[in-house]
């Protein structure tokens, strides 16, 4: 079957390309952007987006021997210099519509996607490797961070949740013999460009930390770095929660008086654990999670909000408890039917904590091995005497649960992952910025990095 003849570009067509060419650029990424859109519409297939740095992009498809015929070779390559053009000028056309702030932060397909940090950071899953920076709005990489010597890997990332400031923890992995350790962590500050590339890294004034750490936060206003540590030796006392200065290196502890563990029920590794604490937006409060009793049996969880403009001393002393139940935190006393998944976030305001929940729902007809769940994301208040609100609601047919990953001031913009409606092996779901007027998904150049790598904003 042969295609009907398709008109060239004319002499004003190709003025207007020169016009366009004689431009200043727009930034790579938003040309990026542009490229994988113009891919999508002249083909009907999403673009394959570059990798991360080191990776290469896996060769095309061998054209089939004797399937097409040349033409001649005057032709093809006139066709081909109108065919570049055109597409070179549409590219520009449409990056310009998208928008050339540097970075990429220009909202794409919605305004929500500018309502969240320009930029994010990565880090490995599961293996050594360097901290990858990328533009939110795009999905660009903006650049890579080596892991320090002596260091093999970073173990957390916390962000100051403006897409500039982050604090990097390194170490040199499980430690022989103590699986559960990742030997001495030392602790980096990396600052982004406005533009967003990455600058090099700037060891804190902060000594090497030898407890094991599950948790860590950025202040908002990036002067600040919190970390939860696990109990020394015995782990019968001494949970503690560590507030540094980052421009002197001092720091102030609270310590849990009895027997308890501070984070998300041990959870460690990588930015989950790192989210176990939060910041409110002024830096007077660190929101926490805390579990107390030595079994199962006498176990009880509270998420508590820490004043931290104090000199440090009792931990419990110096919290005060959210009006959470116990027993909705994990398996703690009394079944409950509602489940809440830490990590929780606070607002910036510091007037609710916001968390996923699960609610399981009564068996389809005909599936009893397949239960309905009522997944949400609910904002819980920090005061007895107010509702908790629903801001999001999905049901599944298999076990799994939606994340919150950053929230703003009122909890108005959240990023969240969503999962996938049905069951897929893998990370079926996307990430994307929540508001009072729907989900928004990040571009597929944004998801192409999960599960295999960890974000921050």
């Amino acid at each position: 079957m042969t295609e009907p003849d398709r008109p060239g570009p004319g002499p004003d067509d190709l003025a207007a390309i020169s016009a366009l060419l004689a431009e200043p650029p727009p930034a790579p990424e938003v040309v990026e952007t542009a490229r994988q859109r113009l891919v999508q519409l002249s083909t009907g297939r999403t673009a394959l987006p570059p990798g991360p740095p080191g990776r290469t992009r896996p060769p095309g498809p061998a054209r089939p021997p004797g399937r097409f015929r040349r033409g001649p070779r005057w032709l093809a390559t006139a066709a081909a210099a109108a065919a570049v053009a055109v597409v070179v000028a549409a590219a520009l056309l449409v990056a310009r519509a998208v928008g050339g702030r540097p970075g990429g932060t220009a909202p794409v397909g919605s305004g929500a996607i500018g309502q969240v940090p320009p930029f994010f950071v990565m880090i490995s899953q599961d293996e050594p490797g360097p901290a990858v920076v990328s533009a939110t709005a795009t999905g660009a990489v903006l650049g890579s961070v080596p892991v320090p010597r002596p260091a093999r890997m970073f173990l957390m990332v916390a962000s100051a949740g403006n897409g500039r400031e982050f604090v990097l923890a390194a170490a040199r992995g499980p430690v022989r013999r103590q699986p559960d350790s990742n030997g001495p962590t030392r602790l980096y500050l990396l600052r982004l460009s406005p533009s967003g590339h990455p600058g090099p890294l700037t060891p804190l004034p902060i000594g090497t930390q030898t407890r094991k750490i599950t948790g860590l936060a950025l202040s908002r206003d990036g002067r600040q770095l919190a970390m939860s540590l696990e109990p020394p030796g015995h782990l019968r006392t001494g949970a503690t929660i560590r507030v540094f200065s980052l421009a002197t290196g001092t720091g102030r502890d609270w310590v849990w008086p009895g027997h308890a563990l501070i984070g998300n029920n041990g959870v460690s590794l990588g930015e989950f654990g790192a989210r176990s604490l939060s910041w409110t937006a002024d830096g007077s409060r660190l929101l926490f999670q805390v579990v107390t009793g030595h079994s199962i049996r006498n176990q009880s969880a509270q998420i508590r909000l820490l004043d931290t403009t104090g000199p440090g001393g009792n931990l419990r002393i110096a919290s005060q408890p959210l009006p959470i139940p116990s027993n909705e935190l994990g398996p703690y006393g009394r079944r409950t039917a509602v489940i809440i998944h830490a990590p929780l976030l606070i607002t910036g305001d510091g007037t609710r904590a916001v968390a996923p929940t699960s609610r399981a729902l009564r068996q389809r007809p005909g599936h009893p091995n397949d239960p309905m769940l009522d997944e949400t994301i609910s904002e819980f208040p920090a005061r007895a005497g107010q509702p908790v609100r629903v801001v999001y609601r999905q049901k599944f047919t298999y076990d799994t649960d939606p994340a919150v990953f950053w929230v703003n001031q009122t909890g108005t913009a959240m990023i969240i992952y969503r999962p996938a409606a049905r069951y897929v092996n893998g990370l079926g779901g996307a990430f994307g910025v929540l508001t009072p007027d729907g989900f928004t998904p990040f571009p597929a150049a944004v998801q192409r990095f999960f599960p295999r790598r960890q974000p921050d904003w």
